[in-house]
């Protein structure tokens, strides 16, 4: 209330109402009010029309216009201004409803005081200040959401519409005056357990989906409270349409679906194809070195004292078909793990690592063991088997450790194995990007745990080693 006076109309029929109004303001405000003084309604609306008012005090009893209309009358040309009303009723019911429809307060005449008075016009002003401020806020959040490429409505308890954006307004029509289940479902009763109304309960957002019935289109509604700048409650929601993306997701997934099977399907040709190689090595190329060297034999013992130089030279030879026969029955190992039906998962991977042990003889070891036989179909332990067999070969090319550890446990639902080595490991980042050549066979391990149902994962640092994680569940 500093600088320029403060211009009031005083709108009141009594005489000496009005002259003690004005001595009040006189007294309380030293001089900082300005006041204009009429008594009709019909004087205060032109006085009104003219400008140049700052609040209006008004009396409900006047000459040509009586309670409650006569504030609504004056309110409606000059809601920007703010409004005490007077009243000589000792009516609070007529006050209060007359504040529920924009007055700032309402004041008795038989209990104003100059304090009072002036305290009233203060914060009268203050807060009419306040709300055309939040209006104006409220108004540049509405041009915002109206440019939403979403749904978006706002609506009070009673389900009335208060605000519909453009998408809004162009997806479902008019909706000034209706109620939302009128407007999105072409309702005349209110949809039971409306979930918008959640959040008017919980005071936080809630979201959920919906599809419209008449478009089979599919939105992910979003739902905030929010007030009004009365500050009465409201419901804020956002729809976004998600039906391209359903609809994408859906093709990806079968797409998904259709490359696993795919994957799935050549990991099983794959092995069938190193069943069938190995089968070959060992049954024509094996059995053909077995007879060459039975030949070979056969022809040292003919030979006489005096061709000792050929019964040396054949003796070379057996040393080299030895040697043949050895590499053939490695690459006959590693294409068809015959120690599986055999010997048993447990024991064919004891063996693979023996294998490797063999030609790293540098690195320690640390392994520790349950018994898995029998616990795992065929297809599940040559799985298994080739993945341990990817991991040391991984380990033997790249990794270049001094110490290995195996681990495989049982546990409630299934087995955990955990290979870890403190070797060279690697950035994984950037193994996905592509800018490490080898990570094929991480990929293809990874897919041989997902057709067996269970998770895989590996965490590895540069100069810090890695981790290999998978488990698979026991039916």
């Amino acid at each position: 209330m500093t600088g320029k006076s403060t211009n009031i109309l005083l709108v009141e029929d009594n005489p000496g109402d009005a002259r003690l109004v004005r001595e009040m303001l006189a007294e309380a405000g030293g001089g900082s009010f300005a006041v204009d003084w009429v008594t009709s309604l019909s004087e205060a609306l032109e006085h009104l029309a003219r400008g140049g008012i700052d609040l209006v005090l008004l009396d409900l009893g006047l000459p040509d216009s009586q309670g409650l209309g006569t504030f609504l009358r004056a309110y409606e040309p000059a809601s920007h201004l703010p409004f005490l009303v007077l009243t000589g009723y000792a009516d609070e019911t007529l006050g209060s409803t007359a504040v529920r429809q924009g007055a700032q307060d309402y004041l008795p005449k038989g209990e104003v005081t100059g304090s009072l008075l002036h305290r009233a016009i203060r914060y009268a002003i203050e807060r009419k200040r306040s709300e055309a401020s939040l209006a104006a806020e409220h108004q540049k959040l509405f041009s915002l959401l109206d440019e939403l490429p979403a749904l978006v409505y706002l609506k009070a308890p009673e389900y009335f519409i208060r605000f519909a954006n453009r998408i809004f307004r162009d997806t479902f029509g008019p909706w000034e005056g209706k109620r939302c289940f009128e407007v999105l479902f072409g309702r005349q009763e209110p949809c039971q357990d409306c979930p918008s109304f959640t959040v008017l309960k919980t005071h936080a957002p809630h979201q959920w989906e919906w599809t419209r019935p008449d478009s089979a289109r599919t939105y992910q509604v979003h739902n905030y409270p929010f007030a009004d700048t009365d500050g009465s409650p409201l419901v804020l929601t956002l729809g976004v349409d998600i039906t391209e993306r359903q609809q994408a997701e859906k093709t990806l997934r079968e797409s998904e679906k259709k490359l696993r099977l795919l994957a799935d399907q050549l990991l099983t040709a794959q092995e069938d194809e190193r069943k069938r190689i190995s089968g070959e090595l060992h049954d024509e190329l094996g059995h053909a070195l077995l007879t060459l060297k039975l030949d070979l034999r056969s022809i040292e013992k003919q030979l006489l004292p005096e061709q000792q130089a050929i019964a040396e030279e054949v003796e070379s030879i057996l040393g080299y078909i030895d040697a043949v026969i050895k590499n053939v029955r490695r690459l006959y190992l590693g294409l068809s793990p015959g120690d599986l039906e055999d010997l048993g998962l447990t024991a064919a991977l004891k063996s693979l690592i023996d294998e490797f042990s063999q030609h790293n003889q540098k690195i320690t070891w640390s392994i520790d063991f349950d018994g898995i036989d029998g616990l795992f179909p065929l297809e599940f332990q040559t799985n298994i088997y080739r993945i341990f067999q990817e991991i040391l070969t991984n380990i033997g090319k790249h990794a270049a450790p001094t110490h290995i550890s195996i681990v495989i446990q049982k546990t409630n639902k299934g087995v955990l194995f955990k290979v870890e080595d403190n070797g060279r490991g690697f950035n994984y980042n950037d193994l996905l990007d592509g800018s490490y050549n080898h990570g094929l066979g991480l990929i293809v391990m990874e897919e041989r745990v997902r057709i067996m149902g269970g998770s895989f994962t590996v965490t590895s640092r540069e100069n810090d080693g890695t981790k290999i994680f998978f488990t698979i569940q026991v039916s």
